[in-house]
């Protein structure tokens, strides 16, 4: 048993090196905002607290939304791999973090990654008074960022 724990230590520290070397990478995009806590520190925050676990790094395709309101010092958003997904809001006064795996939804679209189909609704619903939300979409393979994009649109309402 003991010899195992030095191996096991240093499979965990690769692993969440190799997963915050991406996580910086997916912020290429979007420099322009700076929140209170950046992008990435809040995904290796929930990475190290073990909540995105179910991250496949050999080969999934996440769909990441974060957003800030640096007044009330919130920050939150949602991080979807193929399996599963989790919501999350973080106050950066208190340091409390909120997660949510079940009531956490995806509009169909934003899954499929179905951008016709997003501008589409986004042009259907163009006279209601809706937010503007940001998402990207990150392939991986074999410990790599192989794709990324994003896409800004007016919120989808159902």
């Amino acid at each position: 048993m003991k010899n195992i724990l030095p191996f096991f230590l240093l499979f965990v520290f690769i692993s969440c090196s190799k997963f915050e070397r991406i996580s910086k990478r997916i912020d290429t995009y979007n420099k322009a905002r700076k929140p209170f806590i950046t992008a990435h520190q809040m995904r290796v925050k929930l990475y190290k607290k073990g909540y995105l676990g179910f991250i496949n790094l050999m080969n999934d395709t996440l769909i990441i939304s974060q957003s800030g309101q640096i007044d009330a010092l919130i920050y939150g958003g949602i991080i979807a791999g193929t399996k599963e997904k989790i919501c999350y809001e973080y106050n950066d006064y208190d340091k409390k973090l909120e997660i949510n795996k079940y009531g956490c939804e995806l509009h169909s679209l934003i899954q499929k990654w179905d951008t016709l189909g997003i501008r589409a609704k986004e042009l259907e619903q163009k006279n209601l008074i809706r937010s503007k939300v940001y998402y990207k979409r990150i392939i991986l393979n074999n410990n790599k960022i192989v794709k990324k994009d994003a896409i800004e649109f007016m919120e989808i309402i159902d």
